[in-house]
């Protein structure tokens, strides 16, 4: 049973060693970046930011041979985004399968054929991380609650509107109906989809 037990802790202990050994000294990290178009407060930020212990694929943060191979994946799935700075404002990118990120990605063009889906990843890189289960819940939940107003449109000008679940969506639609009463919700959504990105409280300010 110790041997059980052990083995795992054994496992993690000889995977962060190697991990280590791989790791490319800070400068040589930092010049990776710039070369990738990131500017130096970009690049320095990146860098040094604190990395998710529990995390065995630690070495894609600074192996500089698997981060090209994680950027060209990226880029495969992205053709037009700038995926550098898409992992300056996500680095768990860096982390996540090919094939997971991908299908991801593919799932969100098929939901949202209307829509340059590299532009709104780039702009919120983090809703790569979401499903297509995820996706298409939310979608489905802006539709429903906003029959008036285009989805693509919405979603194009503000992407984060993707990222909230249909009962915080419904509180949000509901909360800006009570700012203003008896108002064109569609309407005013058409004209400013990011009041329903904000809290209430920015609203009334």
């Amino acid at each position: 049973c110790r041997w059980a037990v052990a083995a795992p802790l054994w496992r993690c202990r000889v995977a962060a060693a190697a991990s280590r050994a791989n790791s490319a000294p800070r400068e040589d990290l930092l010049a990776f970046w710039r070369g990738h178009g990131l500017t130096d407060a970009d690049a320095t930020r990146l860098v040094d930011a604190p990395r998710p212990t529990q995390n065995r694929n630690l070495s894609a943060y600074s192996d500089l041979e698997k981060l090209e191979e994680r950027l060209a994946a990226l880029q495969a799935a992205l053709p037009s985004a700038n995926v550098a700075r898409m992992v300056a404002r996500q680095p768990e990118l860096l982390v996540r399968r090919g094939d997971t990120l991908a299908r991801n990605v593919r799932s969100m063009r098929e939901a949202l054929p209307g829509v340059d889906v590299d532009r709104v990843l780039e702009k919120s890189p983090w809703l790569a991380n979401r499903g297509p289960e995820t996706i298409e819940r939310n979608l489905a939940a802006l539709r429903e609650l906003l029959p008036g107003v285009d989805a693509d449109t919405m979603v194009r000008r503000c992407p984060a509107l993707l990222g909230y679940d249909p009962a915080t969506l419904a509180a949000k639609v509901q909360s800006l109906r009570d700012l203003l009463p008896g108002a064109n919700i569609a309407a005013v959504l058409r004209a400013a989809p990011q009041m329903l990105n904000l809290s209430a409280e920015s609203r009334e300010r």
